[in-house]
């Protein structure tokens, strides 16, 4: 997408750095409970 926008290509360093973040963001969704005191 950088290439069409900008009209340059994003370096291999940075994509590696892109990807390593997503694939951190990966895991198991548990849903917030609050727990209310009566």
């Amino acid at each position: 997408m950088l290439r069409y926008q900008v009209g340059t290509d994003l370096p291999q360093n940075d994509i590696d750095d892109i990807v390593a973040f997503l694939e951190s963001l990966t895991g198991v969704y548990t849903p917030y409970q609050p727990e209310y005191a009566q």
